[in-house]
Protein backbone atom coordinates (compact mmCIF):
# COMPACT_ATOMS: atom_id res chain seq x y z
CA UNK A 1 0.00 0.00 0.00
CA UNK A 2 2.82 2.45 0.87
CA UNK A 3 3.82 1.55 -3.12
CA UNK A 4 0.84 2.88 -3.99
CA UNK A 5 0.91 5.75 -2.39
CA UNK A 6 4.57 6.89 -3.35
CA UNK A 7 3.43 5.93 -6.89
CA UNK A 8 0.44 7.56 -7.02
CA UNK A 9 2.03 11.12 -5.35
CA UNK A 10 4.94 10.80 -8.02
CA UNK A 11 2.50 10.33 -10.42
CA UNK A 12 0.84 13.65 -9.17
CA UNK A 13 3.89 15.74 -8.90
CA UNK A 14 5.15 14.31 -12.75
CA UNK A 15 1.30 15.52 -13.88
CA UNK A 16 1.57 19.11 -12.13
CA UNK A 17 5.40 19.24 -13.72
CA UNK A 18 4.28 18.68 -17.15
CA UNK A 19 1.53 21.54 -16.73
CA UNK A 20 1.96 24.57 -18.36
CA UNK A 21 2.54 27.33 -15.49
CA UNK A 22 0.18 30.23 -16.27
CA UNK A 23 1.78 33.02 -14.99
CA UNK A 24 -0.35 36.27 -15.01
CA UNK A 25 0.86 39.72 -16.37
CA UNK A 26 -0.13 43.25 -16.29
CA UNK A 27 1.18 45.75 -18.58
CA UNK A 28 1.81 49.72 -18.22
CA UNK A 29 2.83 51.99 -20.62
CA UNK A 30 5.54 54.42 -19.38
CA UNK A 31 5.32 58.26 -21.31
CA UNK A 32 8.88 60.26 -20.95
CA UNK A 33 9.22 63.59 -21.25
CA UNK A 34 11.29 67.37 -21.34
CA UNK A 35 10.52 70.43 -21.81
CA UNK A 36 13.36 73.03 -22.64
CA UNK A 37 13.00 76.67 -22.18
CA UNK A 38 15.47 78.98 -24.15
CA UNK A 39 17.52 81.09 -21.57
CA UNK A 40 20.50 81.66 -19.96
CA UNK A 41 22.77 81.01 -16.88
CA UNK A 42 24.65 83.75 -15.39
CA UNK A 43 27.48 82.97 -13.23
CA UNK A 44 25.92 79.56 -12.18
CA UNK A 45 22.40 79.99 -11.36
CA UNK A 46 19.48 82.36 -11.00
CA UNK A 47 20.53 84.34 -7.85
CA UNK A 48 23.76 85.01 -9.68
CA UNK A 49 25.83 87.32 -8.34
CA UNK A 50 29.10 89.47 -9.16
CA UNK A 51 31.29 91.58 -7.22
CA UNK A 52 33.30 94.93 -8.03
CA UNK A 53 35.33 95.11 -5.48
CA UNK A 54 37.23 98.95 -5.21
CA UNK A 55 38.86 97.67 -2.07
CA UNK A 56 40.02 99.35 0.73
CA UNK A 57 41.15 103.21 0.63
CA UNK A 58 43.23 104.89 3.78
CA UNK A 59 43.74 108.37 3.95
CA UNK A 60 40.73 109.27 1.23
CA UNK A 61 41.64 113.08 1.52
CA UNK A 62 44.91 112.12 0.25
CA UNK A 63 43.72 110.57 -2.95
CA UNK A 64 45.48 111.61 -6.06
CA UNK A 65 45.10 108.97 -8.32
CA UNK A 66 41.94 107.16 -9.52
CA UNK A 67 40.61 104.00 -8.02
CA UNK A 68 40.14 100.97 -10.25
CA UNK A 69 38.53 97.29 -10.18
CA UNK A 70 37.02 94.91 -12.42
CA UNK A 71 34.14 92.14 -11.88
CA UNK A 72 35.46 89.94 -9.48
CA UNK A 73 37.60 86.82 -11.00
CA UNK A 74 37.55 88.82 -14.11
CA UNK A 75 34.29 87.98 -15.57
CA UNK A 76 30.75 87.53 -15.52
CA UNK A 77 30.51 83.96 -16.67
CA UNK A 78 27.06 83.43 -18.74
CA UNK A 79 26.16 79.92 -20.48
CA UNK A 80 23.36 79.55 -22.94
CA UNK A 81 21.08 76.84 -24.64
CA UNK A 82 20.21 79.89 -27.15
CA UNK A 83 21.57 81.33 -29.62
CA UNK A 84 21.30 85.04 -30.61
CA UNK A 85 22.76 87.68 -33.51
CA UNK A 86 20.98 90.49 -31.43
CA UNK A 87 22.36 90.23 -27.33
CA UNK A 88 22.77 92.81 -25.50
CA UNK A 89 24.16 93.45 -21.51
CA UNK A 90 22.85 96.39 -19.78
CA UNK A 91 22.87 97.55 -16.20
CA UNK A 92 21.03 99.25 -14.32
CA UNK A 93 21.41 102.39 -12.16
CA UNK A 94 22.07 101.30 -9.01
CA UNK A 95 20.09 101.19 -6.02
CA UNK A 96 22.00 104.62 -5.16
CA UNK A 97 22.10 106.09 -8.55
CA UNK A 98 21.20 109.21 -10.41
CA UNK A 99 20.42 109.99 -13.84
CA UNK A 100 23.67 111.04 -14.81
CA UNK A 101 26.18 108.99 -11.96
CA UNK A 102 26.01 105.43 -10.02
CA UNK A 103 26.92 106.07 -6.09
CA UNK A 104 27.91 103.95 -3.43
CA UNK A 105 26.31 105.04 -0.23
CA UNK A 106 27.79 105.01 3.07
CA UNK A 107 24.91 103.93 5.88
CA UNK A 108 27.12 105.14 8.81
CA UNK A 109 26.91 108.62 6.90
CA UNK A 110 23.11 109.17 5.99
CA UNK A 111 22.54 112.95 5.86
CA UNK A 112 26.07 113.77 6.25
CA UNK A 113 29.00 114.39 4.85
CA UNK A 114 30.65 111.79 2.76
CA UNK A 115 27.26 109.72 2.66
CA UNK A 116 28.01 109.23 -1.16
CA UNK A 117 30.67 108.18 -3.29
CA UNK A 118 30.41 108.26 -7.26
CA UNK A 119 31.41 105.63 -9.52
CA UNK A 120 31.72 105.08 -13.10
CA UNK A 121 31.40 101.40 -14.91
CA UNK A 122 33.19 100.90 -18.53
CA UNK A 123 32.84 98.20 -21.18
CA UNK A 124 36.84 97.76 -21.53
CA UNK A 125 39.51 98.06 -19.20
CA UNK A 126 41.10 101.34 -20.76
CA UNK A 127 38.06 103.41 -19.26
CA UNK A 128 38.29 106.55 -21.30
CA UNK A 129 34.52 108.06 -20.63
CA UNK A 130 34.27 109.08 -24.31
CA UNK A 131 33.81 105.64 -25.50
CA UNK A 132 33.79 103.01 -22.57
CA UNK A 133 31.57 104.73 -20.09
CA UNK A 134 28.43 102.59 -19.51
CA UNK A 135 25.62 104.98 -18.16
CA UNK A 136 22.24 103.52 -17.15
CA UNK A 137 20.56 101.29 -19.83
CA UNK A 138 23.18 101.46 -22.13
CA UNK A 139 24.56 98.09 -23.88
CA UNK A 140 28.09 97.08 -23.48
CA UNK A 141 29.30 95.25 -25.75
CA UNK A 142 30.38 91.59 -25.94
CA UNK A 143 31.28 88.86 -28.40
CA UNK A 144 29.61 91.37 -31.40
CA UNK A 145 26.24 90.18 -29.68
CA UNK A 146 26.61 86.73 -30.65
CA UNK A 147 25.61 83.95 -28.46
CA UNK A 148 26.28 80.88 -29.71
CA UNK A 149 24.16 77.66 -27.75
CA UNK A 150 26.59 75.88 -25.77
CA UNK A 151 28.95 77.62 -26.14
CA UNK A 152 30.00 79.89 -22.28
CA UNK A 153 31.40 83.54 -22.64
CA UNK A 154 32.05 86.32 -20.10
CA UNK A 155 31.15 89.54 -19.81
CA UNK A 156 34.19 91.97 -17.88
CA UNK A 157 32.87 95.25 -16.26
CA UNK A 158 35.49 97.86 -15.20
CA UNK A 159 34.57 99.98 -12.52
CA UNK A 160 36.43 103.80 -11.94
CA UNK A 161 36.08 105.77 -8.62
CA UNK A 162 37.80 109.35 -9.78
CA UNK A 163 40.46 110.59 -7.47
CA UNK A 164 38.59 113.65 -6.81
CA UNK A 165 35.46 111.66 -5.67
CA UNK A 166 36.96 109.70 -3.51
CA UNK A 167 38.51 112.26 -1.49
CA UNK A 168 34.97 113.03 -0.36
CA UNK A 169 34.92 109.75 1.61
CA UNK A 170 34.68 109.34 5.40
CA UNK A 171 35.01 106.33 7.06
CA UNK A 172 32.63 103.40 6.69
CA UNK A 173 31.34 101.40 4.02
CA UNK A 174 30.34 101.90 0.98
CA UNK A 175 28.10 99.73 -0.95
CA UNK A 176 25.01 99.75 -4.21
CA UNK A 177 24.10 97.00 -6.46
CA UNK A 178 22.73 97.31 -9.94
CA UNK A 179 21.00 94.57 -11.97
CA UNK A 180 22.70 93.19 -15.07
CA UNK A 181 19.93 92.45 -17.74
CA UNK A 182 21.40 89.75 -20.87
CA UNK A 183 18.79 89.96 -23.85
CA UNK A 184 18.82 87.87 -26.27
Amino acid sequence: MTKKLLMAATGTLALLAASPAFAQTADVTINSQLAVQDGCIINGGPAATALLDFGLLQNAGGQTANIDAQTSTGAISVSCNVSSTTAAFTIGKGANGSTTLRTLQNAAAIGGAGEFVSYRLYATPGRTPASEYVPDGTSIPFNGGVITAGTPFEIVIYGRIAAGDANLAVSGNYTDNATGTLTF
